[in-house]
């Protein structure tokens, strides 16, 4: 019976260098912001079900109100 090969021998974790660390921890923050404020507007509804309307126009319309309630939320927060 030969022995497993676990995943850390095959593929050891790589040694990030700090500018590498540093981007990432960006993107991570920016990505967690966005990630919040989408699941913030679903509480509208408007992301959360199916849309059947045609017009992209006014699609985009709906879903830049919700985008705005949210911001104003955020300014009377603040």
């Amino acid at each position: 019976m030969e022995k497993r090969i676990t995943k850390i021998e095959k593929n050891p974790k790589p040694e990030l260098i700090r500018e590498q660390k540093n981007k990432n921890t960006a993107v991570s923050k920016e990505r967690i912001f966005v990630e919040h404020t989408i699941g913030r507007m679903k509480r509208y509804g408007v992301l959360e079900n199916r849309c059947r309307i045609k017009c992209s126009v006014t699609k985009n319309r709906i879903l830049g109100i919700a985008a705005g309630l949210w911001n104003y939320q955020l300014q009377l927060n603040n």
